[in-house]
C-alpha cells in the first residue's frame, strides 16, 4: 500500500501543536468493502515527477483481485489507465470517500533484467542499510489500473490517531508475510 500517515505534533521550533486549533483540509475515510463492480471511482494524483498539475481520473471497479493475505479484495481493478507516476494517489467514489490508493502493482526484483521498464529504486528492502542496485525496482513510467483498498490502511490510520508510534510492518528481507504477521506492530 503506497500510503503516508502523516501527524503533526509540532512546530519547526518545537512548539507543540493544539489538535483542537488546526483547521486542515482533510478527506474521510471510506469503507472499501462497499465497492461493487462497475461502481465509478475517481482518481486524483499527479502525473509525473515534474511540476505538473494534479489530474484527475473517472473510471469504475471493473475487477477484484484476491491474495491469500490480506485476504479478499487485496486489489481493485481501475477501468482507466492511471499514469505510471500516480502511485500513492488518492481513489474517491462518488460520495467523495476516500476509498483506495493508487498503487503499482508491477515490481522487479533483484537480479531480473530492469531494462524494459522504467523503475526506481527507493527503499531498502534487502536490509543491507543501503539503496543500491541489489534491492526492489519499483517500476514507474507505465500506465497501470490497480487501487489497494483503504480498508487495508485503517490499522495504521487508528493508530496515527491515538498518538501511537509504528514499529515494524512486517515486511523486508527474508520476511515471510502469514495470517499472524500481517498487522503492523504498534507501541504508544
Amino acid at each position: 500500500l503506497d500510503l503516508a500517515v502523516l501527524r503533526s505534533a509540532s512546530y519547526i521550533d518545537g512548539r507543540l501543536i493544539n489538535p483542537e486549533t488546526l483547521s486542515l483540509p482533510f478527506v474521510s475515510p471510506g469503507d472499501s468493502t462497499g465497492i461493487q463492480l462497475d461502481d465509478t471511482l475517481t482518481f486524483v494524483g499527479y502525473p509525473t515527477l515534474a511540476d505538473d498539475s494534479v489530474v484527475t481520473l473517472r473510471g469504475t471497479a471493473s475487477s477484484f483481485l484476491n491474495e491469500p493475505i490480506p485476504g479478499i479484495r487485496s486489489w481493485i481493478k481501475f477501468s482507466n489507465e492511471i499514469p505510471g507516476i500516480g502511485t500513492g494517489g488518492a481513489i474517491y467514489n462518488v460520495d467523495g470517500e476516500l476509498v483506495g490508493v493508487a498503487t503499482s502493482a508491477y515490481r522487479i526484483f533483484p537480479g531480473q533484467d530492469p531494462s524494459a521498464t522504467n523503475c526506481v529504486r527507493f527503499q531498502d528492502s534487502n536490509g543491507d542499510g543501503l539503496v543500491t542496485t541489489d534491492d526492489v525496482c519499483i517500476a514507474t513510467g507505465q500506465p497501470f489500473g490497480t487501487i489497494r483498498p483503504i480498508n487495508l490502511a485503517r490499522s495504521l490510520i487508528r493508530a496515527s490517531l491515538l498518538g501511537m508510534q509504528i514499529v515494524s510492518l512486517n515486511q523486508g528481507s527474508g520476511t515471510t508475510l502469514t495470517s499472524q504477521s500481517t498487522e503492523p506492530r504498534i507501541n504508544r
